[in-house]
C-alpha cells in the first residue's frame, strides 16, 4: 500500500493522474457537448435568453476544456524538468568519472584540465587556502613533535659526555 501511494505521489503518478483526470473532463465535455447539439437542434429557441445561456454553457465548457489543458500541460512540464535535472546530473556523475580516469591515463588532458581550473579566480583562492590549512597542520604538528623530545640528563649524575679523559 505505501509503495503504491509513493507511485502515486510521484511526479509522474501525478502526471498520470493529471492525464487521465483531463481525458475523464474532455470525454465528459464531449459527450455534453453533442448531446447539447442535438437537443438544440431538435428544439425551438423561442427566447433569446435561451439562446445566450446555451452560448454561456459552451463558453464555460470551452474555458474549463483550456484550464484543463494547461494544467495538464504545466504538469507535463513539471515532471519533465525534473527528469532533465536528474538526467543532467546523472550525466555530470558519469562525465566526471570518465574525465578522472582520462586524467589518470593521459598527461595531455590532466594539463588541459589543471590548466582550465586555474582560470578561475575564485578556485585560485580556494586552493591557496586550502594549501594553507593544510600547511598550517603540518606545521602545527611538526612542532608540537619537536617540543616532545625529552632533553633530561640520564641518571647517575652522567651528562652523557663519552669523551672523558
Amino acid at each position: 500500500m505505501k509503495e503504491k501511494l509513493e507511485y502515486l505521489f510521484s511526479i509522474k503518478g501525478m502526471v498520470i493522474f493529471v492525464f487521465a483526470f483531463f481525458l475523464g473532463v474532455l470525454a465528459t465535455a464531449a459527450g455534453l457537448s453533442f448531446t447539447n447539439i442535438f437537443l438544440l437542434f431538435r428544439s425551438n429557441v423561442e427566447t433569446t435568453s435561451d439562446a445566450i445561456s446555451i452560448a454561456n454553457t459552451y463558453i464555460v465548457l470551452v474555458t474549463l476544456l483550456f484550464v484543463m489543458m494547461t494544467v495538464f500541460i504545466t504538469m507535463y512540464t513539471i515532471w519533465f524538468s525534473r527528469w532533465f535535472s536528474r538526467e543532467r546530473s546523472k550525466e555530470i556523475r558519469d562525465n566526471i568519472h570518465i574525465i578522472a580516469y582520462e586524467m589518470e591515463k593521459n598527461a595531455e588532458v590532466r594539463n588541459l584540465f589543471i590548466t582550465i581550473l586555474f582560470r578561475n579566480d575564485e578556485l585560485n583562492e580556494e586552493i591557496k587556502d586550502q594549501i594553507i590549512k593544510i600547511l598550517n597542520e603540518e606545521m602545527t604538528d611538526t612542532i608540537k613533535n619537536s617540543l616532545d623530545i625529552n632533553f633530561a640528563l640520564p641518571k647517575g649524575g652522567d651528562n652523557g659526555d663519552k669523551n672523558k679523559d
